[in-house]
């Protein structure tokens, strides 16, 4: 999923509030089909992190979080629709958040 914050936002506080998105993914997610979250925030420093990210993060207003579900998790066609539910209780939760 891909975060983007108003421009000039702080990495901090783009941090801040993918961690709280986060935590809204870990309601949805049930935590025994949940491998991990890692959040990819702020401006890549290098050609290698450029042909990694696909998602044009280009600031540090921007970040990715990806999520891996463990092997014995449900079908994802579950989870397809959820990043627009994920987003809509971000934006009602989360300060600063702009869909």
């Amino acid at each position: 999923m891909h975060v983007r914050m108003k421009a000039g936002t702080r990495i901090e506080e783009t941090a801040r509030v993918t961690d709280q998105i986060e935590q809204i993914i870990r309601q949805i997610i049930p935590a025994n089909q949940l491998e991990g979250i890692i959040d990819n925030l702020g401006i890549p420093y290098s050609g290698i992190n450029l042909s990694y990210n696909t998602s044009g993060t280009a600031s540090a207003a921007d970040g990715d979080i990806l999520v891996s579900l463990k092997e014995s998790h449900s079908s994802t066609n579950q989870f397809h629709t959820r990043p627009i539910e994920i987003l809509v209780k971000a934006q009602k939760k989360v300060v600063g958040m702009v869909l």
